[in-house]
């Protein structure tokens, strides 16, 4: 996603540009061959915020190769997005919808496993979603402020300064990776930094480091539009 952004926002030369476009297509590979379909729909929502708000003259070609490629890899891997359903999370959410009555409120404890056995092989220890697990350890005054967070969060990430600035317009679009991946790949935000605690907390930090407009640049913006 960052390399995408640069792409998009940077005024590189033609051999930075193009060492940049062979990174990009290399970690791009990668992120294939995990055969997650969650983090294709987070990246590829997020590289499309990146274009969307970025997009100019310059950066034209960048966005229509991109296009190209999605057009190509949706082709070749629509049997392979439908044919394994969700593998199985449906099954999880449905059980974990039928034990709602234990944990609403307040819980049932911080780090708490989600067990579930779908069959005598098949058994599971979260719930496969963030949000559901956080429900799951927390209750519902916790998802309340964890959901809370993430709506200041995007709201002052559409603050339109920010994206004229070298991160500002980068935390939108890895918020938008981190929460849709949220849904179906990782499920804890909360216990040592790892893997998961970065792809989730980064990008808030991200947004929330951006100074807010002063009221002088806010009244010049009114008096410009």
């Amino acid at each position: 996603v960052y390399g995408f952004h640069q792409l998009m926002t940077g005024k590189h030369s033609r051999v930075t540009s193009t060492l940049i476009a062979v990174c990009l297509c290399g970690l791009s590979l990668y992120l294939y061959c995990t055969l997650s379909r969650g983090v294709w729909l987070g990246y590829g929502l997020a590289i499309l915020t990146t274009a969307l708000l970025h997009h100019n003259r310059h950066s034209r070609k960048w966005l229509l190769l991109a296009a190209g490629l999605a057009g190509l890899l949706a082709i070749w891997l629509w049997p392979v997005l439908f044919s394994r359903g969700l593998s199985l999370r449906d099954i999880i959410w449905g059980q974990w919808f039928d034990r709602i009555k234990e944990f609403w409120l307040i819980g049932a404890g911080a780090g708490r496993k989600f067990e579930i056995c779908i069959a005598q092989n098949h058994c599971f220890n979260q719930a496969h979603n963030l949000f559901l697990q956080f429900f799951y350890e927390y209750g519902i005054i916790g998802l309340t402020l964890l959901l809370s967070m993430l709506i200041l969060a995007f709201k002052r990430s559409l603050i339109r300064s920010y994206w004229s600035t070298p991160l500002g317009g980068l935390g939108l679009s890895l918020l938008i990776f981190a929460t849709t991946t949220a849904l179906f790949d990782y499920h804890t935000v909360m216990n040592r930094p790892g893997v998961y605690w970065l792809v989730f907390w980064l990008p808030i930090g991200l947004v929330l480091s951006q100074p807010s407009p002063t009221p002088a640049q806010t009244q010049g913006k009114i008096h410009a539009g």
